[in-house]
């Protein structure tokens, strides 16, 4: 019996079915493209205390938990996303507004991890060097700020 390799039939079958997406509450992307989601991590503050009578140094759970930035990147295509995109990080310089979010990881076309943003703000959108030798897209980077984020178990 032999074994054949899966075939994939374009790059749309691949993104489909492992595809990450990250969408915005109230921004209404199309289609959003995001490339990659970075930073996702938590920490917690450690608080440690020395033991005169042993020696030994004992951590206990400081009380206070961290959600470090998390950085978003995309191709710039030209479409509505881009002006979208680019409009969020002019509403937080400008109000303050911050926006919530949730980011969906697909494996073989099924959802293996939800997890929801609260609080994001677009403080920064940074674009590429410019090199006339690279033939590569033009990736714009929005790191964000997170007040705090969930892992949603289904």
């Amino acid at each position: 019996m032999s074994i054949k390799p899966q075939v994939v039939e374009s790059n749309s079958d691949l993104l489909t079915a492992n595809m990450c997406t990250f969408s915005f509450v109230n921004i209404k992307l199309e289609s959003p493209n995001f490339n990659r989601i970075e930073g996702l991590t938590r920490t917690v503050e450690t608080v440690e205390q020395v033991d005169g009578g042993s020696g030994l140094k004992r951590k206990y759970h400081g009380g206070i938990v961290s959600y470090e930035d998390i950085t978003v990147v995309r191709v710039r295509d030209n479409s509505v996303n881009d002006k979208l995109l680019s409009d969020f990080v002019t509403s937080y310089i400008e109000t303050g507004k911050k926006e919530d979010a949730v980011m969906h990881k697909r494996h073989h076309g099924r959802i293996i991890r939800t997890v929801e943003f609260i609080g994001l703000n677009g403080s920064s959108e940074q674009l590429p060097s410019y090199d006339n030798t690279s033939a590569a897209g033009e990736e714009v980077t929005y790191p964000m700020q997170v007040d705090w984020w969930e892992e949603i178990w289904s």
